[in-house]
């Protein structure tokens, strides 16, 4: 298809999509259509527009060939390039996708010819990702090749989801294997599919995916000929080379995968993609990498990475196990040389410790409302839960340094309990400071670091041979540590408080870094700083290497940060894990053996009319977004058509908009940062949200009109979040969740278009403004809050917050449309969601909705309604402990 812009087709096309899409290039061309780049004009945004090849088109019914596209529209997924249109325009069958700006693995193939093992592993496990969820939709691809597979940043989206099948299920051929018109690619085509069957299935697919990892690993697919037909007979009759004959560094575990997707028979290959997709996880470990090497000593003022690029060996940081000395010191890399799956319950399994002879493992399991501690051998054995079951929710489990006792927080008190089981024993309870969010045993056994308060810590000493305790620290919100081999200071992590302990925010993607904490005169130092999720710190035994979790180059996994006698950081942290994709960690004393969570979870939005008196359940609430996404912030248009939220369904979180009652979502931002809370102005010219830069939350607004962001505000100690537009369009309210100084604060934009410094209006949550722009209603800890921007006063209504349930709400809260009653999500005395109406003049507050259901909680406090209904998340949280045997060298 000529598109030239002066010519008469690329005039033609243009002319039927007038007015909805404008045509700027091709980007290219595949078997079935001819892809270009165009402007959506509505959404104002590039899209990548996709006709149907003339030939195809001719004997291509148009109704069927939609009706069969339709199927593949509410595809939702991190790894799958999501379809946002499709249509006839005058003779012109097309379909319309994101635009990616990046490559296709095509590309990268022809340029590189073959790519490292690791990476390979990585874009097969997000392949594999991708089609075990269209697969369970009862979609099959049909087409997957390298020039289907793009590649955006560290992740691999796979586009043209069942196009394949919408050309064949609406083509009256003869034969659709015959040469020029195969429906899917010849060279990497299944046997069944080159035969022509008519019950090709899911395992076609299956046999692709081992046709593209074959190339990958090699530089070229195991079948080739002179013509499609040699091709396609090869397939059904030739027998793949192994890969170990062609790449013998491809580790024989991977090959076996790979091989058992190419074989002939559907029924001798892989059953299902999740059978595979099991297996690339493991194989996403550095065991599969290369021999570790030595380096010379480190000279002062050169780094690790420095020396490693001078050597040429830079890779070796991803396939981990690298060694190096510093002022005579060796730093012991860690490879994982096996690791299996310990649990596979439903719900979560967290916190994962192991017991310092590497013998046992001791976790939490539950929900974030109720959670108990288990022990386990590693080895095998009978599981067995080590606390007495009660409502409470225990969690972050360490062990006594003998192993014989296990330190754990019950519900904000921190307990001891003998690793044999029985009854527990109160250590530290809370008290004004805050309830326990933290407690390690000191490598001497003989006293306990405590930390009160999750947002704003207090740090102590408590020993435990009874005493006073001692303060350490105040005013900083220090989680998740461990002691030092010295005794004399701690690994901690600051900020994003509640990662790792059960409830709304568990799993929160927000930065931290990793601190030492003096326990002589409480100092606290910066230790791993550099605007990224670092988590889980763990010390080596001799105490020169500190192991942790962080997400600087993509998905979390495990470096090793060389340190010196003095406890300050050597060159740069070395990683050794690729696509572990752990939420914590632990080890054992000497380093064999590392436990550590898998962690996913997805939240979609759900909605149900707001009951005029209650409790009601949630059984008659209606799913509108689907997939494998987290949601998180959800707000309605002022016009009522729209609702607009975050999702990360395309890789990172972007701003996505939905029809209010529901249909195909449309995605407004796709930035590599991830980008939250989304609120239009009243006259839906601008959008505000709140990103991730450089480590901290900024605001934005972004044109509708043009689709240009300009950062609102730029600061190193705040935290800006969820902006709420005044109805002028001139204020914005937003959260501050910085630790000091947070709160509620209002920016103004004067006449000449400049934003104001902002004004701190006091303590509360994410706010909602009344029509008139005169008040606000928030939500804090104490209850319900208004502030009255004529007068400059503040109503607490936090007496009549409380329903007789004990329900106490303290999250999103927003109006009624006749502005007599302020609704919101909160908590409940067994920690259920629920939300309530709170009248304004004052009262008793109705309990209106109990979220009841176990298999479908809603653990975020997001909440928005238009009047007649409340839209909500959802979600699905699943966690399972795994184990790695592990070589330090």
């Amino acid at each position: 298809m000529d598109l030239d812009p002066m010519s008469d087709a690329a005039a033609r096309l243009n002319a039927a999509l007038e007015g909805r899409y404008r045509v700027e290039r091709e980007l290219g061309e595949g078997g079935m259509a001819t892809v270009f780049l165009a402007d959506d004009l509505r959404h104002e945004r590039k899209v990548a527009l996709k006709v149907l090849k003339p030939e195809l088109t001719a004997m291509v019914g148009a109704e069927r060939f939609l009706a069969e596209i339709k199927t593949i529209a509410n595809l939702q997924h991190p790894h799958i390039l999501p379809l946002h249109d499709s249509g006839d325009a005058e003779g012109f069958l097309y379909f319309v996708m994101p635009y990616v700006e990046g490559e296709s693995l095509r590309q990268r193939l022809d340029r590189e010819v073959e790519l490292p093992v690791h990476e390979t592993v990585r874009i097969l496990r997000d392949l594999v990702d991708a089609l075990a969820e269209a697969h369970a939709n009862g979609v099959i691809h049909r087409d997957v090749k390298p020039g289907n597979i793009m590649l955006r940043g560290r992740h691999a989206l796979v586009m043209d989801f069942g196009v394949a099948k919408a050309v064949d299920e609406s083509t009256d051929l003869p034969n659709r294997t015959t040469e020029g018109m195969a429906v899917g690619t010849p060279t990497y085509m299944a046997p069944e599919q080159a035969a022509a069957d008519p019950h090709v299935d899911h395992r076609a697919d299956i046999y692709a995916t081992g046709l593209v990892a074959y190339e990958l690993l090699t530089g070229s697919p195991p079948f080739s000929g002179r013509s499609p037909a040699e091709i396609l007979t090869a397939h059904v009759a030739q027998k793949p080379v192994p890969l170990r004959e062609k790449r013998e560094t491809v580790p024989p575990v991977l090959e076996a995968a790979v091989m058992k997707c190419l074989e002939k028979r559907p029924a001798d290959r892989w059953q299902r993609a999740e059978d595979l997709l099991d297996v690339l996880e493991q194989a996403l470990t550095p065991s599969m990498g290369t021999t570790p090497v030595s380096t010379p000593p480190v000279k002062a003022g050169v780094s690790y990475r420095q020396v490693l690029a001078g050597l040429g060996v830079v890779a070796l940081l991803v396939a981990g196990g690298v060694m190096m000395t510093q002022r005579g010191t060796e730093v012991p890399p860690l490879t994982i040389v096996e690791a299996q799956r310990l649990t596979t319950d439903d719900g979560l399994e967290i916190n994962p410790a192991l017991s310092p002879d590497g013998r046992f493992v001791v976790y939490a399991s539950g929900t974030s409302t109720n959670m108990r501690l288990y022990l386990r051998p590693v080895g095998g054995g009978r599981t067995i839960p080590l606390t007495d079951d009660s409502i409470a929710v225990e969690h972050s489990p360490t062990w006594s340094p003998d192993g014989e006792q296990v330190l754990f927080i019950s519900s904000g008190n921190a307990m001891t309990v003998s690793a044999l089981g029985g009854v527990a024993r109160l250590v530290a309870a809370a008290s004004d400071a805050g309830e326990v969010a933290e407690a390690e045993w000191s490598p001497d056994g003989e006293q306990i670091f405590l930390v009160r308060g999750l947002r704003v810590s207090t740090g102590y000493l408590v020993p435990l041979a009874g005493g006073p305790e001692q303060e350490v620290f105040s005013g900083i919100a220090v989680n998740t540590c461990d002691w030092h081999p010295d005794g004399e200071r701690l690994a901690c992590v600051r900020d994003n408080p509640g990662y790792a302990q059960p409830g709304a925010v568990f799993g929160n993607l927000a930065p931290s870094h990793i601190v030492l904490v003096a326990t002589g005169d409480g100092s606290v130092t910066d230790l791993i700083s550099d605007g990224s999720l670092n988590h889980s710190p763990v010390w080596s035994a001799d105490g020169r290497t500190l192991f942790f979790l962080s997400n600087r180059q993509g998905s979390p996994d495990v470096f090793a940060q060389p340190v010196t006698g003095d406890h300050r950081p050597v060159g740069e942290p070395v990683r050794l894990t690729t696509g572990l994709d752990a939420h914590t960690i632990s080890m054992s004393r000497d380093g064999s053996r590392m436990v550590y969570a898998v962690y996913t979870a997805d939240a979609n939005i759900w909605t149900m009319p707001v009951p005029e008196s209650g409790p009601v359940g949630i059984e008659n609430a209606e799913q509108l977004t689907f997939g494998n996404q987290i949601v998180e912030s959800i707000r309605p248009s002022p016009d009522g058509e729209w609702l607009y939220f975050d999702s990360d369904v395309a890789g990172s979180a972007d701003i996505w908009r939905i029809p209010i009652g529901g249909g195909t979502p449309e995605q407004i931002t796709s930035d590599p940062r991830h980008e939250f809370a989304p609120d239009l102005s009243s006259d839906g010219t601008e959008l505000a949200y709140h990103a991730f830069v450089d480590g901290s939350r900024e605001l934005f607004v972004r044109s509708m009109m043009d689709g240009s962001d300009v950062q609102l505000t730029s600061t190193e100690v705040a935290s800006e979040s969820y902006p709420r537009w005044g109805p002028d369009g001139r204020r914005i309210v937003y959260l501050d969740q910085s630790v000091r100084g947070g709160g509620l604060h209002l920016i103004e934009r004067g006449d000449d278009g400049a934003w104001s410094e902002p004004t701190r209006l006091g303590r509360g949550s994410r706010a909602d403004w009344t029509s008139d722009g005169r008040r606000i209603a928030y939500a804090s800890t104490d209850g319900v809050g208004i502030w009255d921007f004529d007068s400059g006063d503040e109503t607490k209504l936090e007496h009549s917050f409380r329903a007789t349930s004990g329900a106490l709400a303290v999250g999103e809260s927003h109006w009624s449309p006749d502005e007599r009653f302020i609704y919101s999500k909160g908590t409940d005395d067994v920690g259920r969601s629920v939300i309530v109406r709170v009248p304004v003049s004052g009262g008793d507050a109705t309990l209106l909705v109990v979220f009841d259901d176990p298999r479908r909680p809603s653990t975020r406090l997001d909440l928005i309604g238009d009047g007649e209904r409340f839209y909500f998340p959802l979600d699905n949280r699943q966690s399972d402990i795994w184990l790695a045997q592990t070589v330090m060298r």
